[in-house]
């Protein structure tokens, strides 16, 4: 609860990712609550396997690349001498960095839905010989895509880890621009 409070522009940031992903998806948004002491969320239609995709992980590349943009003013500030801006820029990074860490639903769905729509694409086709030679055509593009997504899933069950993992991902942005 403590951290919705001191990093609400983060949750706020992972909560319009989902609404704008399903918009850019055709997805229909049914709820939004972007901001809330126990709980924030979009609610949103079914979409098909690439738009589950698309709309479950884009809180982590737009709270990345809204880091890296907060990241880029900080260090601007500092150069012309305003640290309390600087400062203010880099808690809003932090914030967006803190809460780009994909949720356990979020990946959840991801995984499952590329798993499932996987499964039945490749096991529709008659006969065992087309079912595997379905699995093997497909397994280079698929696999990869299922192994992060269950990576993801390992981090965003393992809270702790998640966080660290995206502060070490905040100190390595900070340093590209030159911090």
């Amino acid at each position: 609860m403590l951290e919705s409070i001191i990093l609400f522009p983060g949750m706020i940031a992972h909560e319009t990712a989902h609404a704008l992903a399903c918009l850019v998806a055709g997805v229909k948004v049914i709820e939004f609550k972007p901001w809330g002491l126990k709980e924030a969320h979009v609610k949103h239609e079914e979409p098909g396997p690439v738009g589950m995709v698309l709309v479950s992980l884009s809180p982590f590349f737009f709270n990345v690349f809204l880091a890296g943009l907060t990241i880029y003013f900080g260090h601007l500030s500092l150069k012309v001498g305003s640290f309390l801006l600087a400062l203010f820029m880099y808690w809003l990074a932090f914030s967006f960095s803190y809460y780009g860490v994909p949720s356990t639903a979020d990946v959840h769905n991801a995984y499952s839905s590329v798993t499932r729509s996987w499964w039945s694409w490749a096991s529709g086709h008659e006969g065992m010989v087309k079912a595997v030679l379905a699995w093997i055509v497909t397994a280079p593009v698929f696999l990869p895509v299922l192994i992060t997504l269950f990576i993801l899933y390992l981090f965003a069950r393992i809270d702790h880890i998640g966080v660290l993992v995206f502060v070490i991902l905040f100190i390595w942005l900070a340093s590209i621009f030159g911090i």
